[in-house]
């Protein structure tokens, strides 16, 4: 109990000395404008941004059943990972095949008290799962096995890594006696927490607790960084501090900062207070590759994405995707569409097989494509759909 009490101080001071919160004015000075009209966002012609749309139906079977997806990302062989029902799921991202499942759910040295987000080494292709509960990390290799895990100091919501040994972890509005900052540098050779940037707004962490789907991705050698219900994207260089990269301009859906300071006496009445104003609140997804920033933000349960190419500065945001290479009908994006990653090659989005369905009897094309569902055993009961997109 000493030795916890020694280290929970210890940290408390690595990270008050490793932290300074530079003013908002000064984060913000160069930061590149993103304009997100989400008055006038329609459908995205698909082939004003990508070369092709491929569909990737994933393997439905008794071993790979899955419900609702959650932190999609995808590996460097372009296989693609997720959580779902309190299980880790990796597919084949080329063919649909499920590769591995892993559902450890327990007390055990092997398993977790809960999953929230998981991760795979590009370097030495083990898995490691985010047990938020158990604040730790459980480390599997590529089939499976039980490899280690280890204790970290805080109870967190997504992590990414910048290389082996060097964690990072996204808190949420969740202070605590090891870290008060939203986002934690965590060594794990020193064990100890080494960097941490924005710190939690007290009044806020009173009622405001969304769980954003992913907000943390490694980009070269930095991360971009966001957390709900802020209107800026921010980069963290490891060891040099955070600044803001973009700025997310929603106009008149931007709640003004005064609307923050107000009593609410829980999340319900938040969000029924910002709805009424069309205030944007929550941005649940952040991807990025070297060239492209997507970014999803709900209004009144709607979502919206936004596509920005930084070389070019070409914007766009949309609320339905039209792929005008196969489809003549747009598709409504809905809450089954939050979960959408990046890579060099790909935007890769998931769609539901209901999503699928509706979406092939609205277009003039449904012979061509109630054959391919066919060819494919697709019907209601199957697992979602990757959506691959090639970017141009």
């Amino acid at each position: 109990m000493k030795k916890e009490i020694c280290l929970s101080c210890l940290t408390v001071c690595t990270i008050l000395l490793a932290c300074s919160t530079p003013s908002e004015k000064s984060l913000r000075s160069a930061a590149s404008v993103i304009p997100v009209d989400l008055e006038h966002a329609g459908a995205l012609q698909a082939s004003q941004w990508f070369d092709t749309i491929m569909y990737v139906p994933l393997e439905t079977s008794d071993s790979f059943l899955f419900s609702n997806i959650s932190h999609l990302k995808v590996s460097r062989n372009q296989n693609i990972y997720f959580i779902s029902d309190k299980s880790f799921f990796l597919f084949d991202g080329h063919t649909g095949k499920g590769k591995l499942k892993i559902s450890r759910l327990g007390t055990g040295p092997d398993g977790y008290a809960s999953l929230f987000d998981s991760y795979i080494d590009p370097e030495t292709q083990e898995i490691e799962l985010l047990d938020n509960n158990g604040k730790k990390i459980v480390v599997y290799d590529k089939e499976g096995n039980h490899l280690r895990s280890f204790a970290i100091p805080f109870m967190s919501f997504t992590l990414t890594k910048t290389d082996q040994h060097n964690y990072w972890f996204y808190n949420n509005n969740l202070p605590s006696e090891a870290c008060n900052y939203k986002v934690a540098h965590y060594n794990r050779i020193a064990e100890k927490s080494e960097e941490a940037y924005d710190s939690i707004d007290p009044h806020l962490a009173e009622y405001f607790f969304i769980e954003d789907e992913k907000n943390l991705v490694t980009q070269g050698n930095s991360m971009l960084y966001h957390a709900s219900p802020a209107d800026t994207v921010y980069r963290i260089q490891p060891g040099k501090g955070m600044e803001a990269a973009y700025i997310l301009d929603m106009g008149k859906n931007k709640a003004p900062q005064t609307f923050y300071s107000n009593h609410f006496k829980d999340i319900m009445e938040f969000v029924e207070t910002a709805n009424k104003h069309d205030y944007v609140f929550e941005l649940p997804t952040l991807a990025a590759n070297d060239s492209l920033i997507a970014i999803g933000c709900m209004k009144q349960g709607q979502l919206y994405i936004t596509l920005h190419a930084s070389r070019s500065e070409k914007t766009v945001t949309f609320s339905a995707f039209q792929d005008d290479f196969h489809f003549s009908a747009p598709l409504p994006l809905d809450n089954q569409n939050i979960p959408f990653c990046l890579d060099n090659e790909f935007l890769y989005l998931i769609i539901t097989a209901e999503q699928l369905t509706d979406w092939q009897k609205e277009g003039d094309r449904k012979e061509l494509m109630n054959e391919w569902m066919k060819q494919q055993h697709i019907n209601e009961y199957s697992n979602p759909i990757l959506m691959k997109c090639r970017l141009k």
